[in-house]
C-alpha cells in the first residue's frame, strides 16, 4: 500500500515513509490517521519473522542455540525438536509457552519465547538426551518484529503412529485481528520438507540426516477468534508433534 502526500496541486507518492529522530531518519512500519479524537492504524506491515536461525545434532546431550539478529524489543522464538528423548529444562529468562519433551519414545516439541533487551548473549545453551545420553535434536530460533507479544499458545498435538499424515498443526484462539500464526511440526524421519496449503509460507524445515526433523511455517490470521487447524503434508508417514503460537501486531 503506498502513501501520498498533496503538493499543493496533486497528490505524489511517497515511495518511503520515514521520521526523524533527532539523530537519524527511521522507517516508519505503519500509517495513521486522526480520527478527531484518537490515531487510527489504516496500514499495518504487521508481525513477521525477519530473521532465523537453525541448529541440529544427533549424539551427545548439549545444544547450543545461536540467536538470529534482532532489535531490543523484538520477540524471539524458539521450537525446539526431539525424537526418543527428554528435553533440558527452559533457560533462564525464556518462557515455554507450549511443550512435551519430558519423557522417551516419540517425536516431540517445545516452544519457547523472549524479548530482546540490550545485553542478551548471542547464545543460549540447554540440553536434549536419551536413555545413552544421545538423541537426535533440532531446532529453528526466529526473530519476530513490529509485534505486541504472544497472544495464545496451542497445546501440543501427537501421534505416535510411524505412519502417520498429513501432520495438522492445533487450530488457535487469538483476542486480535491478523497475528502471526506460526504452525510448527515435530516429526521422525521425513525424505523431504512438509508441504503446505495456500495462504501458509514455509519459513524453514531442518531435516536431521536419516533420523528427525522440525517444519515451521507462518500465516495471518483472520478476524480475532477461532483460526482453523491446518495441515502439513509429509514426504512420508511419520510420528510427530505439533503446535501453533500466535503474535500479536503492534
Amino acid at each position: 500500500m503506498s502513501a501520498y502526500i498533496w503538493t499543493g496541486s496533486a497528490w505524489r507518492k511517497v515511495l518511503r515513509k520515514t521520521m526523524w529522530t533527532g539523530s537519524t531518519w527511521k522507517d516508519i512500519k505503519s500509517s495513521h490517521r486522526w480520527t478527531g479524537s484518537a490515531w487510527e492504524t489504516i496500514y499495518s506491515t504487521g508481525p513477521q519473522v525477519s530473521a532465523y536461525t537453525t541448529f541440529s545434532k544427533t549424539t551427545g546431550s548439549a545444544v547450543t542455540i545461536t540467536l538470529p539478529p534482532a532489535n531490543v524489543g523484538d520477540l524471539w522464538v524458539i521450537a525446539m525438536a526431539t525424537t526418543s528423548g527428554q528435553m533440558g529444562s527452559t533457560p533462564s529468562g525464556w518462557t515455554k509457552q507450549m511443550g512435551n519433551g519430558a519423557w522417551y519414545g516419540d517425536a516431540y516439541l517445545e516452544v519457547w519465547t523472549r524479548t530482546k533487551v540490550a545485553g542478551d548473549p548471542p547464545t543460549i545453551s540447554t540440553s536434549a538426551s536419551g536413555w545413552d545420553g544421545n538423541t537426535p535434536a533440532e531446532g529453528v530460533a526466529m526473530t519476530v518484529s513490529n509485534q505486541a507479544g504472544v497472544n495464545a499458545s496451542s497445546s501440543i498435538l501427537l501421534d505416535s503412529s510411524t505412519t502417520a499424515t498429513p501432520h495438522p498443526t492445533p487450530a488457535i484462539t487469538t483476542t486480535v485481528a491478523k497475528a502471526l500464526l506460526i504452525r510448527m511440526v515435530s516429526t521422525g524421519q521425513l525424505s523431504s520438507a512438509h508441504t503446505w496449503p495456500a495462504g501458509v509460507t514455509p519459513v524453514t524445515t531442518v531435516i536431521n540426516g536419516t533420523v528427525s526433523a522440525l517444519s515451521v511455517a507462518v500465516q495471518t490470521g483472520g478476524a480475532a477468534g477461532s483460526q482453523a487447524a491446518v495441515n502439513a503434508t509429509p514426504s512420508n508417514g511419520s510420528k510427530y508433534s505439533s503446535g501453533t503460537i500466535a503474535i500479536a501486531p503492534r
